[in-house]
């Protein structure tokens, strides 16, 4: 089966010459696919319940990509190198939720996987965030923190060297942590 897209163009007046957009669909290939090799490793420095910071590296082995016998040209070795720490300002012994919010702030820097016209295209970005809990007691008077977090991630990727194009952006993310007492044997009903 093959699916294409295509629109016709002109070459008098009747329209008749298709011109190919794109494949959607080719059902008759098989193959093999070899992904990326893809390595982390990292380390962390905790104090219980006040700040952490870390470090981590990050590696893939993106010149090895194949589909079905094919390489990726523009396909290189990926490395970032990320700094990251949180601070709270109170530890969770503290029912005062504003001292509990968890300040979060990093850096990462590093060579993306793809590069153009030869030139590898370099990433460096800046993440702040925030983490606000919300508290509550269960029915048997047991505090269980939640948590929302909020993230803000301003990054660059590229150069306008040889002609490419170097690509500022934006990230908001919002994520929810929830806990509860799920697996509690109760004494009564």
């Amino acid at each position: 089966l093959l699916y294409d897209r295509f629109v016709y163009r002109s070459v008098t007046v009747n329209y008749t010459v298709p011109v190919y957009k794109d494949t959607i669909m080719l059902d008759t290939l098989s193959g093999v696919m070899t992904l990326p090799m893809h390595f982390d490793a990292g380390i962390r420095l905790v104090q219980e319940g006040r700040f952490f910071a870390g470090v981590n590296y990050s590696y893939s082995k993106w010149s090895e990509y194949n589909w079905l016998g094919e390489t990726e040209p523009s396909a290189v070795d990926y490395h970032k190198l990320s700094f990251g720490g949180e601070y709270i300002p109170k530890n969770e012994d503290d029912d005062n939720l504003f001292r509990m919010i968890r300040y979060r702030a990093g850096f990462y820097t590093g060579q993306y996987y793809q590069q153009f016209n030869g030139v590898s295209l370099k990433e460096t970005g800046l993440t702040l965030g925030a983490g606000f809990p919300f508290l509550y007691r269960t029915s048997y008077n047991t505090k269980v923190l939640s948590e929302i977090s909020l993230s803000l991630d301003f990054g660059v990727r590229g150069t306008t060297d040889n002609n490419l194009i170097k690509e500022s952006y934006f990230k908001g993310t919002v994520g929810f942590s929830l806990t509860d007492l799920w697996f509690v044997k109760r004494k009564f009903d």
